[in-house]
Parts: structure tokens; sequence; C-alpha cells
């Protein structure tokens, strides 16, 4: 699509420049030449082919920077442009099995993937997943220690984003983002059920 654009803008340049090519010959030798009325049967016509050359130039590059800009996607003006996923996270969101945090936070995360809580990876040992945590009954069943911590009072990254919530390893710096408990949107799962 690309190349046939460009191969019109140039034969519509070619046309211009033909074009007022002849228009200056007709003119100049209507100025100057004996047989003159030859002549200036040519001067309207090749004025007309400059004019609507010209046009159709001036349209040709203005649909042509139409299209070089790209539609802008139909989303708030506020919201984050995502970059792809990477071929991690493809593979993560292929593979239920595959786990993204560290060995203190595995077991947990693999429960979580069985149980059907939508699960994330984001970079690194970061995974996100969309639930909310029954803290009790996550401290009993996996015996919440050092240097796994709970917190439920992460600031937001942008005004009026709410506090978010993660289960992290302080010796790994790996973490799983959850649901905090004070922004629940209904129809959120806990875990651990």
């Amino acid at each position: 699509m690309r190349e046939l654009v460009r191969v019109r803008g140039l034969l519509l340049a070619m046309a211009l420049v033909g074009a007022g090519f002849a228009l200056i010959l007709s003119v100049g030798f209507a100025l100057n030449g004996p047989d003159s009325s030859r002549v200036d049967s040519l001067i309207a016509p090749s004025a007309v082919i400059v004019v609507l050359s010209a046009i159709g130039l001036v349209l040709h590059i203005g649909a042509a920077k139409r299209a070089a800009v790209p539609a802008r996607a139909s989303r708030p003006l506020d919201s984050p442009v995502l970059p792809p996923p990477s071929p991690d996270q493809l593979a993560y969101a292929a593979d239920p099995m595959m786990l993204g945090t560290c060995v203190h936070l595995q077991p947990i995360e693999r429960d979580m993937r069985l149980a059907g809580v939508g699960t994330q990876l984001s970079y690194g040992q970061v995974v996100f997943a969309d639930c909310l945590i029954d803290l009790p009954v996550l401290r009993q069943r996996y015996r919440i220690a050092e240097p796994v911590f709970y917190t439920d009072s992460i600031p937001g990254d942008h005004p009026g984003e709410p506090d978010g919530a993660m289960l992290g390893c302080r010796a790994h710096r790996s973490s799983i983002g959850v649901t905090p408990p004070t922004s629940v949107p209904p129809g959120t799962p806990v875990f651990p059920a």
C-alpha cells in the first residue's frame, strides 16, 4: 500500500513538472514567436494540466500524511499504552503449570493457578493475581513466615489510583500482586477458598 502511494505521488509530480515545462515553453513561444496563433492553442490545455496536477499533488500529499498517522486507539486518554507481551509472558499465559515467582511463593502461586485464579506474569519474578487474599486462611494453610510477607498498603502509582496489595518475598524480591481489600470489584475470587 505504501509503495502504491509513493508511485502515485511520483507520477503526479512528474505530470506537474511536465505540464509546467509545456506551459513555460508555450508562453515563451507566444511572447517571442511569429506563429503565435498555433502556440496560443497550447497555453490553455497546459495551464489546465498544471493546475489539475498541482491540486492532485496537494491532495495526494495530504492523504499520504493522513495515512502515515496511525489511528488513535479507542482508549481513555489517561490510560497507559501497554507494550506487547514479552515471550516470557506469552509462555506463562500458555502454560498453566509454569511459575513466575521465587521458591517461597511458588506453592501459593501454583495453587492460585490450579484454582483458576487469573494470573499474569509482569516482569522478572513478579506476578499479578486477580483475587482477594483471605489472610487468616492463607497463614494457616501455607504457614506464612519470613521472608514471605503480606501487605495491603502499597500506594497507587498515580493520583487517585487505589492502593495495592501483595504477597512478597524479601529474600528474592519476588511478589504476587493481588486485589487490595479496600477496592474489591464484584465477583473477585477469594484465595484460598
